[in-house]
């Protein structure tokens, strides 16, 4: 995937913040970027004086936070990541996240998703919405319609190190 730009997609309470940054773009325009940013994070701390900007850089956060719910697009595809200490609903609702963001970036409509992977349409929206925990085989269907694979990956997990000994 060589997109021109790189996007980030944050999800909020009705649908998902989008941002896009070109690749190629200038110290100038990224300086004049940075401003736009910093004046509305700044004035949405005026509109709700309970929200604090965060120092950068920005401390690691609990492991059931929503920042393991962004997802970046560039060269990197994209996943989602869990444990056996997720419960099932969250890692249907990180699985369905992903799905959801991954099918809206490539401009998909749940329909086709339905028809090309051969699952019914309600089916496709309950994954989506995290009603239910994707096989990998189900995942392997959306991948063919999207002309990826998928990657299985164990990652190391610090913490169960550090329980270990």
């Amino acid at each position: 995937m060589n997109e021109k730009n790189l996007k980030l997609a944050l999800p909020t309470t009705e649908s998902q913040a989008k941002l896009s940054i070109p690749r190629d773009i200038t110290q100038e325009e990224l300086n004049i970027f940075a401003k736009g940013l910093n004046d509305l994070l700044q004035r949405l701390t005026e509109l709700n004086p309970d929200l604090k900007i965060p120092e950068t850089p920005v401390e690691e956060t609990p492991a059931d936070s929503a920042a393991e719910h962004v997802v970046v697009a560039g060269d990197e595809v994209g996943g989602f990541v869990t444990s056996v200490k997720d419960q099932r609903e969250a890692i249907a609702k990180k699985a369905g996240l992903f799905l959801r963001n991954y099918r809206e970036k490539r401009a998909f409509q749940r329909t086709e998703i339905s028809e090309q992977t051969g699952m019914s349409y309600s089916s496709v929206f309950n994954l989506e919405k995290g009603s239910s925990v994707p096989s990998l085989e189900t995942l392997a269907r959306f991948a063919n319609v999207y002309g990826c694979d998928v990657k299985v990956t164990f990652v190391k997990n610090e913490q169960f190190d550090n329980n270990q000994h």
